[in-house]
């Protein structure tokens, strides 16, 4: 499950300074709450060029913090985070809204959204306040092919959000958990024995493994979106045009000079057949580390998709 601060939720309406602080305190106790079990609220650094009330705006707020509230304020959003529009979901040219007509794309809204609909649990914690204190949001996507609703789950309060992380699944704490998780979500895949091993001597990242299983996840979607005649289906091809193409793409394929100079570490023994190899040029990207997920290409309906090495970029000079 991922959770984000409703940045919306800085909206200038707070009637006080000393009303908004009330709100930023919980806000910061569900934050300090949620790490508790494991998990990060992520943010984004567009919180800086917010209003707080009609007077004031974020950064002259942040002045009128005592030092220990100002501190754990900027150091979450303008460092530690982690970000979640680095590696946003969405595209800037959807079209994402509130029931209300408000566009809401490019926020964590359309985000939480997006990634809800790909079967990804995401929440939102708002600023406790009478324009965001609905237990849940509706967003609608509008698509080529028709509008699609979603309710996002809007947490306000400490106690809600509590009894609400107790039931979640644990977050993972080592690269051994992350195998198991991986191949437990994603069973349309198929692991080489030794996919993992290049993880080996890794320090574990907890953002880094919520990426690659991020990265899996749409792969083993994308495995799965093709219709009995071995075509791809719209939503095959809506992955495809998000994740595998364009310069952002979470997928790409190697440079011509990297297959030519790396071409035997990319040459991987096929995990089925003996004394064959498969040459995975392919990969999905983790950038912080720089860690890659070489598999197989193309996808298809009949032909298994290979997942082949998880670990430190191979193609670093």
């Amino acid at each position: 499950m991922q959770l984000l601060a409703n940045e919306l939720s800085f909206d200038g309406n707070f009637e006080s300074f000393e009303s908004y602080l009330k709100s930023l305190t919980r806000l910061m106790q569900m934050r300090a709450e949620s790490k508790k079990h494991g998990f990060d609220v992520h943010c984004t650094k567009t919180i800086l060029n917010t209003k707080i009330t009609k007077d004031i705006n974020f950064r002259q707020s942040v002045q009128k913090l005592n030092q220990a509230q100002r501190s754990a304020l900027l150091q979450w959003i303008t460092r530690s985070g982690p970000f979640w529009d680095e590696n946003k979901s969405h595209s800037s040219e959807e079209y994402f809204e509130l029931e209300t007509g408000d566009i809401v794309t490019d926020t964590c809204l359309a985000e939480a959204a997006l990634q809800n609909l790909d079967s990804k649990p995401s929440t939102v914690i708002s600023l406790s306040q009478p324009n965001w204190s609905s237990a849940t949001i509706p967003i609608v996507w509008h698509k080529d092919t028709g509008n699609v609703r979603v309710e996002i789950t809007n947490q306000t309060r400490l106690d809600v959000l509590s009894e609400m992380l107790v039931q979640q699944p644990k977050p993972i704490t080592s690269w051994k958990q992350l195998e198991t998780r991986c191949k437990d979500r994603c069973s349309s895949l198929t692991f080489a024995e030794k996919a993992f091993s290049g993880l080996n001597g890794v320090p574990f990242i907890l953002g880094a493994s919520s990426r690659i299983l991020e990265l899996l996840l749409v792969l083993d979607k994308m495995k799965c979106s093709f219709n009995e005649q071995g075509e791809r289906s719209e939503e095959g091809h809506r992955i495809y045009q998000e994740h595998f193409t364009g310069d952002k793409g979470w997928f790409s394929d190697s440079s011509d000079t990297e297959k030519k100079e790396f071409k035997d570490a990319l040459t991987f023994k096929h995990p089925e057949i003996e004394n064959e190899t498969l040459f995975c040029t392919w990969h999905g990207k983790v950038k912080t580390p720089q860690i890659r997920i070489h598999h197989s290409w193309p996808i298809s309906l009949e032909a298994p998709l290979y997942v082949m090495y998880i670990g430190p970029k191979i193609t670093k000079r």
